[in-house]
């Protein structure tokens, strides 16, 4: 039966729930990468969306006992929105239900077991000398190289005023792995709409896509095999040759010891070897570090977000949203702040 003057499909359904269903027994606590897991297998389409026939099926082979008309009801509940299809942030939303976190814990432990070997993806990132050419220092290993040798940083290195006394390649093999690790985690999200960018609810979002289109030029520059959906480029940091000796061991840390961060707490990179010489040209040991990043769903920052040092959006704050960092255009910006012509 339905609720008089709802809409019902083929079996007499609401299409909305009227009332949430009760949470029962205590759910269990299922982990993030579960939940992914699960939303992946149902997934048919591989569209970022789990559609009414692939979500009732699943609920049929975990309960054979449920009855039809309550398999579509858990749909209806979960379609928050009412567009026929659940997002990803709709399934993580229900996880407190104890039907859902079953029903997670049943697809992940029956998911085809498949023998796969993880693929290692390769760039310029990748040695470009034999690893017995190295000599090893602690747990990484280094190999001084010219700028004008088959160096990974030389062509970033052009119009550059300051002399460089010398480059060291670094290769630390569990970084690498690290590295290798976040190309496949980057991948794997490209299914999900979740980690796709959505400007629309900001301020300006066709001034914000243009900084994001520039900046999706420069994921030409690197040469790598993981696909157009992976964005690499390279960038410099600014240190001392103290410090760049524990990040080369450990990798970055998110420590904040200058400031909380004018556009967000984070570890700052530059495209532009010049800017990032201002962090550490003053220094007794000056060190430029050059390395390459994997940009996570970027969001982009514009002259609205400062509009003066007092008036700074992202100040302290961690990665806004459901983006993974945030890329500050930062020519254009010091232009706006200082009112000066900019040609944004």
């Amino acid at each position: 039966m339905t609720e008089k003057g709802s809409s019902s499909g083929s079996l007499g359904i609401p299409k909305r729930s009227i009332s949430l269903p009760p949470i029962g027994n205590e759910p269990k606590i299922i982990k993030l990468n579960s939940i992914f897991q699960a939303f992946n297998i149902l997934d048919k389409n591989k569209e970022g969306l789990v559609r009414e026939e692939n979500f009732v099926e699943a609920l049929s082979l975990m309960d054979k006992e449920m009855q039809i008309a309550e398999k579509y009801r858990w749909f209806y509940v979960l379609d928050l929105d009412g567009n026929g299809t659940i997002s990803f942030e709709e399934f993580t939303a229900a996880k407190n239900y104890h039907t859902i976190s079953n029903l997670v814990s049943w697809l992940v432990a029956n998911a085809p077991q498949q023998k796969t070997k993880t693929t290692k993806y390769t760039g310029e990132w990748s040695p470009k000398f034999p690893l017995a050419s190295f000599t090893p220092i602690n747990v990484y290993l280094e190999r001084c190289i010219k700028v004008n040798e088959e160096n990974p940083c030389a062509r970033f290195l052009t119009n550059i005023k300051y002399a460089i006394e010398q480059t060291i390649l670094i290769y630390n093999p569990v970084q690498m792995k690290v590295f290798n690790g976040a190309i496949h985690s980057m991948i794997a999200r490209q299914a999900s709409n979740f980690f796709h960018p959505d400007l629309s609810p900001e301020t300006f979002p066709e001034q914000r896509q243009k900084v994001l289109d520039d900046l999706f030029k420069l994921r030409a520059i690197v040469k790598h095999d993981c696909g157009n959906g992976v964005t690499i480029v390279g960038g410099f940091h600014g240190t001392s040759q103290d410090k760049a000796k524990i990040i080369f061991q450990g990798g970055f840390a998110n420590l904040a010891t200058m400031d909380n961060g004018w556009f967000g707490k984070g570890i700052y990179f530059s495209t532009y070897p010049e800017y990032a010489m201002q962090y550490c040209e003053n220094k007794p040991k000056p060190c430029l570090i050059f390395c390459f990043i994997i940009l996570a769903n970027p969001f982009p920052i514009i002259w609205d977000d400062a509009k003066s040092i007092d008036e700074l959006r992202f100040f302290g704050q961690p990665n806004y949203r459901n983006f993974g960092c945030h890329y500050v255009p930062v020519i254009i910006m010091v232009a706006q702040i200082l009112d000066l012509p900019s040609q944004m």
